[in-house]
């Protein structure tokens, strides 16, 4: 009994702890492996990152080779891609209009919010971990969003995105890398 009493403890301390790191966050960069799921379809890309708290995002396509170089910029939250000298406003990224693309700013959103329904102690690619669930209802959707992060230096290493029960998109983090203030 003693030892449930103590993961959940832990776990809730670990919650606290990579919120507070995540919100101390000044900068961050991030490869990751996206994986979306459509009705009818699956589309998988890698993704380049790179968080400021204090001005824009930038993200750049690694793969595939047909978008490979696609960057684009978040301000607030609106985002611009930038393709072949072109600049395309993307509109509003908020959790109504999930996309691949918008899938580590909904990300960040979660992660610095607090807003935390669930946590436990586990395991995830043989590494200790914590996994932090959070849910919000949008105006069209409910998402919940599940994160496992390190518990050696509280860096993410997975998520899944879901909408309405469904997993619409999955997240592994190749590299992560934080400058806490």
């Amino acid at each position: 009994m003693l030892a449930v009493l103590s993961s959940c403890s832990s776990a809730e301390n670990g919650a606290e702890a990579v919120t507070k790191a995540m919100r101390d966050t000044v900068s961050a960069n991030y490869r990751t492996d996206i994986t979306a799921h459509f009705p009818s379809r699956e589309v998988s890309f890698i993704l380049d990152y790179t968080y400021n708290r204090d001005g824009d995002d930038r993200a750049c396509v690694v793969s595939p080779d047909e978008i490979a170089g696609m960057c684009f910029t978040i301000t607030g939250e609106r985002s611009t891609i930038n393709f072949d000298g072109a600049n395309l406003e993307m509109g509003r990224l908020n959790e109504d209009n999930l996309s691949p693309l918008s899938t580590v700013p909904v990300l960040m959103k979660h992660w610095t919010g607090g807003n935390i329904s669930e946590q436990s102690a586990t395991k995830i690619f043989d590494r200790d971990a914590y996994l932090i669930i959070s849910r919000n209802s949008g105006e069209s959707s409910a998402v919940e969003v599940r994160s496992w992060f390190s518990k050696d230096d509280l860096l993410p290493l997975y998520a899944e995105i879901f909408s309405d029960g469904e997993r619409v998109i999955q997240c592994k983090f190749e590299r992560a890398e934080h400058k806490l203030q």
